[in-house]
């Protein structure tokens, strides 16, 4: 706990008093507490994965200004636990630190655009789950032609040159175009085209992707509609073996409606493309480059779709693959449904929801699977700038030919922005 707020403390002051006159500070500070109970779905809940823990994360970003066309971005990202593993809960021997922004933004002369470089983080559809990359290297260039907003780059994910004395080396890069049009003032449309190439040096394998697809936002009065598709086709290279097809179709729809002020009543609805054949030499489930962020997916619940605190809520089957992450495996593709409300007044914030998910696709010989959950919060504004949270879930897996307890899920968290 020292180590962490001294640290967060001592990266502000020396930029502060660094670069006073040219910098700007902000940050977040989170202290949650976790409380769960048979999170593997156990048949007998006695057995099942229970804890109780908190966790802390201090984040502290620094825009230096070098002149009106440059500036530099530093974000740190301080939280108990090693990064990398599950292990994030408290007391647990290692408090770590990652620099997970650090940028140049630079305005290139005659308005020729804006060019952004170094470690900064990207992520392209709203579902997350095609491109979200934290903390990879590249560079992205934006510019605006008339009406058209236009993003074109290269991320680097991994590079077999930083991986000396490992098994497999890889050397993975990503590029990406994006256009962004407004066609009406309440209508937003966002196509864009992902290449992906992976490779591994050791074996020789090579995974080649590419993404086609479109974002778009419409509001009109009191209501709203986001949507996502995209599309995945590749092909996967290995020595010594038969190569295989890449697939993938994700199509997401959230509609919302606002009755009176304050008030949120929406529903989503998420198909993601299953492998109708296991046994052939296509694999008809690709639906992810990268592991996606849930904290930028709408259908996410409190137990489903989320690794809410690092993991710490994530649910296992019996084969050990991620029942609350889709893209994990456990369900082959996914149907899912959420139904949602949120209602904000004064410094108080309610609200609810229920949601319903199944395989979309349902292959001989393999358990048909489907989960609901039910989850409710309650926040306070404490302060302007500290909110506290209380969240409650309950969800319940079935499972053909298998009988699973309930999983529930209690979250209390006290949010500070600066």
């Amino acid at each position: 706990m020292k180590k962490i707020v001294l640290a967060g403390l001592t990266v502000a002051a020396v930029a502060a008093t660094s670069f006073a006159a040219d910098v700007k500070i902000s940050g977040s500070y989170d202290l949650r507490g976790f409380a769960l109970d048979n999170t593997d779905f156990n048949a007998n809940d006695d057995n099942g994965t229970d804890a109780r823990f908190y966790d802390q994360r201090v984040r502290v970003q620094a825009v230096m200004k070098a002149s009106d066309a440059i500036s530099v971005t530093l974000r740190s990202d301080l939280s108990e636990g090693d990064w990398g593993t599950n292990d994030t809960q408290s007391n647990n021997g290692g408090n770590k630190f990652r620099l997970d922004r650090a940028f140049l933004t630079m305005k290139l002369p005659s308005n020729l655009g804006t060019l952004t470089a170094g470690t900064i983080g990207y992520d392209i559809e709203r579902t997350g789950l095609l491109l979200n990359l934290h903390r990879n290297d590249g560079f992205l260039y934006t510019n605006t032609f008339g009406m058209v907003g236009v993003e074109a780059g290269n991320i680097k994910v991994e590079d077999s040159e930083l991986n000396v004395g490992v098994t497999a080396e890889g050397d993975r890069d990503v590029y990406l175009v994006k256009a962004t049009v407004k066609p009406m003032d309440n209508l937003t449309v966002s196509p864009y085209f992902v290449y992906d190439n992976d490779k591994d040096e050791a074996l020789g394998a090579n995974v080649k992707r590419m993404a086609l697809g479109v974002d778009a936002g419409f509001k009109a009065g009191m209501f709203g509609v986001d949507g996502t598709l995209y599309m995945i086709d590749g092909k996967e290279e290995t020595p010594g073996a038969v190569d295989k097809d890449l697939e993938g179709l994700v199509f997401n729809l959230m509609a919302n409606v606002k009755p009176i002020p304050g008030l949120t009543i929406g529903a989503g609805y998420t198909y993601m493309q299953g492998d109708d054949n296991a046994a052939d030499n296509e694999n008809e489930a690709i639906v992810s480059f990268v592991d996606g962020d849930p904290g930028n997916n709408p259908m996410r619940g409190f137990i489903f779709w989320n690794d809410y605190s690092h993991d710490g809520a994530k649910l296992y089957g019996t084969d050990g693959k991620n029942v609350s992450q889709p893209a994990s495996g456990y369900f082959n593709g996914i149907n899912a449904f959420k139904l949602y409300a949120d209602y904000a007044f004064d410094k108080f914030g309610v609200g609810a929801h229920a949601i319903y998910a199944e395989d979309a696709e349902t292959v001989t010989g393999a358990n048909e699977k489907e989960i609901t959950e039910f989850g409710v919060y309650g926040s306070y504004k404490i302060y302007d700038n500290a909110t506290l949270t209380l969240q409650l879930a309950t969800a319940e897996l079935d499972e053909a030919n298998t009988q699973r307890d309930d999983a529930t899920f209690a979250g209390l968290g006290l949010s500070v922005k600066f």
